[in-house]
């Protein structure tokens, strides 16, 4: 049994790798905001004021190398996805370990680890705690809680897995009523969703699960984990950026289901949920943010500016300081810098009275002008 079971986390470990193998492809970590991280790494820019003690700690301490980030969330990922196998193989005796590989059939998890953000590394402690406690006796509780708070350090919404431990258990869950009563402005101001931000958008939480979404059917075979399965499914619904814990949980259930679910097809949906979301990614990394063409708009955009400010849709702004360029914007999800004259524009569409500068570019997702 324990050849077996290390046969089985060798090959989600295998499976995870190969995910991320796809990341080597592009010399830069996932998505516009990673590059927040990478300039408070590489170019030593400072930390945004609030920023955790753990994440201030641990990023200072990263050196500026891209095959280490990688690994490094290579590791977080695979810390996750063991921990749902170890969690699957306590629920369910045959085909338990499976829930380290169902995971990949939401579309959201593997976005989460392949961002460098401090998400990845909160998660890389959240979901071993969430195994030691719905799997172990009152030492594995203490410590997953103990993680949880560590996990608090980098990351505040790993709070929330605290608040599902409480949920848990009736002696916790009422004194948590009372807390939860007291704060309910500050938490519903946290966990809505924020107009501006596509991240936070209400209703993509679950969409994006895939064909996990199909496991919440099977929820009353799993009734241990209905609090955790209910909680963040809810939450994922209402906001998008809590989804991942949503995936965990579902892909346990998904194991079940695929154990016990009465028809052939709905055995087989998990397996079909990760096989879909492994053609999409591995279709679609190309046009993945980053892309080779953004990358050279921006560095083209920064040598024309030539040390002035360059008028930046603001998702590119973190990416602008990174390769030594002035951003008018830096995230928010607001546009402040709409037009110009006698700048250097990195938008979408160029305005009518600006020339462009990189035509000609049957890919171009971002044009840079002169205006």
């Amino acid at each position: 049994m324990i050849i077996l079971k290390i046969k089985h986390f060798l090959f989600v470990g295998l499976f995870c790798f190969g995910f991320f193998a796809l990341t080597f492809l592009n010399p830069y970590p996932f998505g516009y905001d990673s590059f927040y991280y990478l300039n408070v790494v590489c170019n030593s820019a400072p930390f945004v004021v609030g920023e955790l003690p753990l994440t201030v700690a641990l990023f200072s301490l990263l050196p500026c190398n891209m095959v280490v980030i990688k690994v490094l969330l290579f590791c977080c990922c695979l810390s996750a996805c063991l921990s749902a196998s170890l969690l699957g193989e306590h629920f369910v005796k045959d085909k338990g370990w499976l829930a380290g590989v169902f995971v990949f059939a939401s579309f959201l998890w593997l976005q989460q680890f392949w961002a460098f953000e401090n998400e990845a590394f909160a998660f890389a402690l959240l979901f071993p705690a969430a195994w030691l406690f719905y799997s172990g006796g009152y030492g594995k509780k203490a410590i997953a809680v103990f993680l949880s708070i560590l996990a608090c350090g980098f990351w505040l919404g790993s709070s929330l897995m605290l608040a599902v431990f409480a949920l848990s258990n009736i002696f916790s869950a009422i004194p948590l009523g009372f807390i939860v009563g007291f704060y309910l402005k500050a938490i519903i101001d946290q966990l809505a969703p924020t107009q501006s931000l596509q991240e936070t958008a209400p209703g993509f939480g679950l969409f994006y699960q895939g064909l996990l979404f199909v496991s919440l059917m099977f929820w009353r075979i799993l009734p241990a984990l209905f609090v955790p399965i209910t909680f963040f499914s809810l939450l994922a619904f209402v906001n998008m950026r809590f989804a991942c814990f949503a995936s965990f949980f579902l892909a346990i259930l998904a194991a079940k289901q695929a154990s016990y679910a009465k028809t052939r097809m709905l055995r087989a949906l998990p397996y079909v949920g990760v096989a879909i979301v492994a053609m999409f990614f591995v279709g679609m990394f190309a046009v993945l943010p980053p892309t080779f063409h953004e990358v050279e708009a921006v560095q083209l955009a920064v040598a024309e500016a030539d040390g002035n400010t360059v008028c930046n849709q603001w998702g590119f702004g973190h990416m602008v300081e990174f390769f030594g360029g002035v951003a008018s914007d830096k995230g928010g999800g607001q546009q402040l810098c709409v037009s110009c004259e006698n700048c250097v524009m990195l938008v979408y569409e160029c305005p009518e009275h600006c020339v462009q500068l990189n035509d000609g570019d049957v890919n171009l997702t971002v044009s840079v002008c002169r205006c």
